[in-house]
């Protein structure tokens, strides 16, 4: 494929990819918005909550978007069938979440346990939508969320305030956007024959592997708000949760990519093929973050020097998240190889040996070097994520080329 009809294909003909960047932008700005509107302390308590939520999710649907996304619109029952087990195994998971989280914390309000459920079973949908090629139905899904949470807890953050306000917002919030798509969930929720025993066996086997790896991304990714949280340092959480914020921003762009690139990998006829289409995948992101990372950089540099009331941390840790956010983006083409190959253990050791560096860097430095410490962790270690992941693709690949040099004698 030349340059021009890549990049063509890449902009003009990647409809899911403008829709979903827009959403979360927008989604994005709610966070840092309410920021804007808070004290440092209650932002920090509102931070926590919002990881919580995440952290949740992660765990509990544990990848299952990758199973809807294979099964395509002439397979919808077993589209809603995927959709069905995946609900079935988040509400066993999220009460146990839900307690390890609240003692390692203190109090979390029980309501998010429900706002979990319900993001999962959107986030399903939206799968099973892009995957189906329903432009239409995906729309309404991602826009009608993104508008709903952005206005709502906006309002209940600035007209009444405090943490039972956000939560309730969050949960009208994703209640309307499904409402919006009745069709579409009680499909889900009509199918004809409940998952065999033998069914659910099989897909708890195959998922182990994916929440053991959701498990050990969120402590990467999570442990340090949850230890500022922990140690009563709210208002750092909420100064460290801004720049965090503000670097993830590149995300964006991972998903842009995502959209034309991941379906294009699960639905490859061949393994040949998946390698050359992450390749691509990792090319542009590479390319293209890069350059967003540096004008990032710059721009709050800028700022920085402009107004030193923008932040209290170090220069140096919001150049660390840019680069470790970078890093952390990089992982997800050879993720999603792996997980083609069905190499799976490969990036659960890989997670799980950069998860227990991630824990450890944090627990020795964030109590004396702070939002500097954090910032240095997230680097490291999403460095060395990064780096054994790529081993791991070269040990698959080798592997593969093995396999098939045995079976052609």
């Amino acid at each position: 494929m030349s340059t021009r009809n890549f990049v063509t294909k890449l902009f003009h003909k990647n409809q899911f990819g403008w829709v979903e960047i827009g959403s979360r932008l927008l989604n994005w700005t709610t966070i840092p918005a309410v920021g804007l509107i808070t004290d440092p302390s209650l932002f920090g308590e509102l931070v926590l909550l919002s990881t919580a939520i995440n952290i949740l999710v992660t765990i509990a649907c544990f990848g299952q978007q990758r199973t809807v996304l294979h099964f395509g619109a002439n397979e919808a029952s077993e589209s809603d069938l995927a959709i069905f087990t995946a609900v079935a195994f988040a509400i066993l998971l999220l009460p146990l979440c839900y307690l390890a989280l609240a003692w390692f914390n203190g109090f979390l309000p029980g309501e998010i346990v429900a706002v979990s459920a319900l993001t999962i079973f959107h986030q399903l949908l939206a799968a099973q939508k892009r995957a189906f090629g329903n432009r239409q139905e995906y729309c309404k899904l991602r826009v009608s969320l993104t508008f709903l949470r952005f206005s709502l807890v906006l309002s209940a953050i600035w007209l009444v305030g405090g943490v039972a306000a956000y939560v309730l917002a969050e949960l009208l919030a994703i209640a309307l956007s499904l409402s919006f798509s009745y069709r579409s969930f009680s499909n889900v929720l009509r199918i004809r024959s409940l998952p065999s025993p033998y069914q659910f066996k099989n897909a708890w086997k195959i998922g182990i592997p994916l929440l053991w790896q959701s498990t050990f991304l969120m402590l990467l990714m999570n442990y340090d708000k949850l230890l500022f949280a922990r140690l009563g340092n709210f208002e750092d959480l909420g100064n460290y949760a801004l720049l965090f914020l503000f670097a993830s921003s590149l995300a964006f762009l991972l998903t842009f990519l995502a959209m034309r690139f991941e379906p294009a990998i699960y639905q490859s006829s061949s393994v040949k093929e998946a390698r050359v289409i992450t390749q691509q995948y990792a090319k542009a992101l590479f390319a293209i973050q890069g350059v967003a990372g540096l004008l990032l950089i710059i721009i709050y540099q800028v700022a920085a020097s402009a107004f030193p009331a923008v932040t209290n941390a170090s220069e140096f840790v919001f150049p660390m998240l840019v680069m470790g956010h970078i890093l952390n983006s990089a992982t997800k083409p050879w993720s999603n190889l792996l997980t083609k190959l069905r190499a799976i253990y490969a990036p659960i050791i890989s997670i799980t040996l950069v998860a227990i560096v991630a824990v450890t860097l944090n627990s020795a430095l964030i109590p004396k070097w702070g939002a500097e410490g954090a910032a240095f962790t997230f680097l490291v270690c999403n460095t060395v994520f990064l780096m054994a992941l790529k081993f791991s693709t070269l040990l698959a690949a080798k592997a593969e080329l093995q396999l098939k040099s045995k079976g052609s004698r």
